[in-house]
């Protein structure tokens, strides 16, 4: 999240916001503990790293050590940003933005030996802080029930070195993200049609125990393409509930997914909602050209439903 000083301007065709923060909250991504030199998923998203390796023909168990910063070479990194957004919403609009900050993954990195008294592979994982720099525009229009765009995405993380010598650490590539859509709402129904596309934006691991035959250790986005449908409603019934839904069915040929998902939410009342989300995944096999996360949770079909309320 952007937590620090906003600074905004509002005029009647343009309005531009400035924030600053000395302060940075990461991903907190998959929970997980390190328990006797093994990792001990904590929900189902965490993503196993090898429990052993073949040396000399034979599986060598592995002991990983999490070498932890503490929270103030975490949290105390400096962000800044800003934006100008412009247009009539009922015509031609947009916005464009810059930010200087730190990536919301933080890079791993890793260094390995074998200890010859118990023949069994020790690994020290070191995860670092690096910063980006992210350029966005976004361009609409809008006519009656109808709207055309597309959005686009500069990301270049900075070459600045963050490991010592002795880590096998990623190299980020700089990347561009273009996403252009369609929509059709009419207030009650709408369709929407949209694509997404990362050029560039590769990863590649620098060290000693760096290798072209495996995938590195961790990746920059979910996936690289994708394609996506989807039908919205929205509608009031009796004097204080609504009921809105949402069906996508989303495909990328390039990461060989097909991602349904279903989510409805009841308004009982001003204080009182009922919500419920169900996803179906369907993906090809990871490998060294196709890494994403869908494949990786594919066996991951969920149903959730709850209650909330707000005071």
């Amino acid at each position: 999240g952007l937590i620090g000083a906003f600074w905004q301007i509002e005029k009647p065709y343009y309005t531009f916001t400035l924030f600053a923060s000395p302060f940075f909250v990461p991903d907190q991504g998959p929970s997980f503990a390190i328990k006797d030199g093994s990792f001990v998923k904590g929900n189902p998203w965490f993503r196993q790293p090898p429990e052993s390796i073949r040396i000399w023909n034979e599986a060598t168990a592995i002991d990983y050590n999490l070498e932890q910063p503490n929270e103030s070479q975490i949290v105390l990194h400096n962000s800044f940003a800003l934006k100008l957004a412009f247009g009539d919403v009922q015509g031609l609009h947009g916005q464009v933005a810059y930010s200087y900050k730190p990536s919301n993954q933080l890079a791993i990195g890793y260094e390995g030996y074998l200890n010859t008294t118990e023949l069994r592979g020790a690994v020290n994982l070191q995860p670092q802080v690096f910063y980006h720099s992210l350029g966005g525009l976004d361009l609409a229009y809008r006519y009656h029930n109808w709207k055309w765009g597309v959005s686009g995405m500069w990301d270049r993380p900075t070459r600045e070195e963050i490991f010592e010598e002795k880590w096998t650490h990623p190299v980020f590539e700089e990347a561009v993200l273009v996403s252009p859509f369609m929509e059709w709402n009419n207030g009650r129904w709408g369709v929407s049609l949209q694509h997404m596309e990362i050029f560039n934006g590769d990863v590649h691991e620098e060290g000693d125990l760096a290798s072209d035959d495996r995938a590195p250790l961790m990746t920059r986005y979910p996936y690289r393409q994708a394609q996506q449908v989807a039908l919205m409603y929205s509608g009031s019934f009796a004097k204080t509930r609504r009921w809105t839904g949402k069906v996508s069915y989303t495909h990328s040929q390039k990461n060989d997914f097909d991602l349904i998902r279903i989510s409805s939410r009841l308004t009982l009342s001003r204080w009182w909602a009922l919500m419920a989300e169900a996803q179906l995944v369907k993906a090809g096999e990871l490998s060294v050209e196709n890494q994403n996360e869908i494949a990786q949770y594919v066996n991951n079909d969920r149903l959730m439903a709850g209650v909330a309320y707000v005071f």
